[in-house]
């Protein structure tokens, strides 16, 4: 089993009506809707054991293993390892359903990883979404930079321009000057050294427009290869995103395929009813037939009941003939007419009896004809019986798949508006961002000015440093020399500097527990960092922002 978060990015239990969402995935594909379901949780360490309510669970969280935090009735907060938990499974209940599953810590573990790792890639999606709209940004900044920097250097070029037309123009004067230079000499040379006065400053002009000029052309240089750079990090970002994109068209194409799969089993269940109908239909027929089958043959039954009641009636008949043409005879033995009249009358009778074996013969083939055709008709009813019986569990099959893959497009539909919802969300992230750029824009000249004086602190700092690791030396030679407890001796923060991973510059939102965390991964060496820098560190719950603080590099 496979536990997907979709709603937060970490595993909280709250109250239960504000209990979490989970995506549910079973092996063969089947995705629910969870929430945990522990209705009482038992705890066990193998010498105590005590339950603990979901209502007083404030938070629970996988790192190697399950933790959680209990509140108690005084407000009290503690750790809990639920680990030691009885029965060692987790139960989750499946929303708008009466299932439940037990997944066993094992998994949840796997699972958890599963899902830091989801929240990794979510995370770097992020990064690229920013790094992209960061990127067209300075592409823009770069585009206009450039426009300005060409249309500087139209201006000069144009400047530089008229100021060769005015040579030229003052070069035609010198000439006029020099033509009558005969007639008005002093005022002539006055002229000429006023002209090459212009011509002088004319030409420092234009060197140092020259000068600005090839300045602006390395600086144009220099911002093309900023903007080839960053042409290369937009086209990667754009494959980033490009890549992202075809994930969420992958996501697309699976929902268009269960939309499908959704359609196909409607249309499946309309011919399964159509047929379901048909079937209905000719069962009743058949029912009707076997009725009437069974009229025919109690129809027959009768008739060959008639026919044998007036065979016997015709046979005691006969019989009192024959008794009766017995005496006649013996009375009256030579009456030819007599015996004319009984040998007529005999055989009109076998006449009549051969008439009614043959229709009784006739009525019992029927009657056996009748009961083969109703042995049959009943053999078909139990084979079209059969066959229903086979159709309605692969019918009630079909339609239980039907409802998952409705479960399943309702699932996909809220992911889809749960992916909606947090583009939106990214979009107004990304506008806010590039308003805080403008102000940080706004900050960092402020920022550099201050740069120099943090860079004249921290070569104090570490010119004061070699005293302190003197002073840690002679103090582990005493200790060593006088057999001091060593368990004593680590806690001792010169002895344990040898030295210094650097210099770390505060910034807004960081306090002495993330600094320890960044540096040592873990924040229990605030101390330590606290005791190497108590010159600088007023107020050990607020750090100014942009103090600089030494991070010891420590043996333990």
């Amino acid at each position: 089993m496979k536990l997907r978060r979709i709603l937060c990015t970490s595993f909280l239990l709250a109250a239960p009506l504000m209990a979490d969402i989970h995506m549910l995935e079973l092996n063969d594909g089947n995705r629910f809707l969870v929430s945990i379901a522990e209705e009482e949780i038992s705890l066990s360490n193998g010498w105590k054991t005590f339950s603990v309510l979901p209502d007083a669970l404030l938070d629970v969280h996988f790192d190697g293993g399950l933790y959680g935090t209990v509140c108690d009735r005084d407000g009290n907060k503690s750790e809990l390892d639920f680990s030691f938990i009885n029965g060692n499974h987790l139960k989750v209940k499946v929303l708008r359903s009466s299932q439940t599953f037990d997944i066993p810590w094992s998994e949840v573990s796997a699972i958890r990883k599963q899902e830091a790792a989801t929240d990794e890639v979510k995370e770097d999606e992020e990064k690229i979404s920013y790094l992209q709209h960061s990127l067209e940004g300075k592409y823009r900044e770069i585009s206009e930079a450039l426009k300005n920097q060409k249309e500087v250097q139209q201006d000069l070029l144009s400047k530089m321009t008229s100021l060769e037309k005015e040579k030229e123009a003052l070069e035609s004067e010198l000439a006029e000057l020099k033509h009558f230079h005969s007639e008005n000499e002093e005022q002539l040379s006055a002229q000429v050294e006023m002209l090459l006065s212009e011509m002088g400053s004319a030409k420092m002009h234009i060197e140092n427009l020259s000068g600005e000029l090839l300045l602006a052309q390395s600086r144009t240089d220099k911002k093309e290869v900023e903007l080839q750079q960053l042409q290369q990090s937009l086209v990667e970002a754009k494959a980033d995103a490009f890549e992202a994109e075809k994930l969420l068209s992958g996501l697309t194409s699976q929902l268009e395929i269960f939309v499908a799969k959704h359609e196909l089993l409607a249309n499946d269940q309309a011919e399964l009813g159509s047929l379901i109908r048909t079937l209905k239909r000719e069962l009743d027929l058949k029912e009707g037939e076997i009725v009437a089958f069974n009229e025919k043959v109690f129809e027959l039954e009768r008739e060959n009941k008639a026919v044998q009641e007036m065979l016997s009636k015709s046979q005691n008949e006969l019989e009192e003939k024959s008794i009766q043409i017995d005496g006649l005879i013996q009375t009256q033995e030579n009456d030819d007419a007599i015996k004319k009249a009984f040998q007529e009358e005999n055989a009109i009778l076998s006449d009549a009896l051969t008439r009614v074996e043959v229709e009784a013969g006739e009525a019992f083939g029927k009657v056996i004809e009748l009961k083969d055709q109703l042995a049959k008709a009943e053999k078909k009813s139990e084979d079209f019986k059969k066959k229903m019986d086979q159709f309605f569990p692969e019918y009630d099959r079909e339609k239980e798949r039907g409802q998952q893959l409705q479960a399943q497009l309702a699932q996909l539909e809220s992911a889809l508006r749960i992916v909606e919802a947090k583009e939106n969300r990214l979009t107004q992230e990304n506008q806010q961002l590039l308003r805080e750029k403008e102000n940080l824009s706004r900050l960092l000249e402020k920022e550099q000015s201050r740069l120099k004086e943090l860079r004249d602190l921290a070569s104090r700092f570490s010119q004061s440093l070699q005293p302190q690791k003197s002073t840690s030396e002679g103090l582990e030679k005493s200790q060593l020399e006088l057999g001091a407890d060593p368990l004593i001796k680590q806690h001792y923060l010169p002895e344990k500097l040898i030295s210094f991973k650097g210099i770390h510059i505060v910034a807004a939102g960081e306090n002495l527990n993330n600094i320890s965390m960044k540096y040592f991964n873990t924040p229990h060496r605030w101390s330590d960092i606290y005791e190497a820098n108590q010159d600088v560190i007023t107020d050990m719950n607020r750090l100014q922002v942009g103090t600089p603080l030494v991070i010891p590099n420590l043996r333990n």
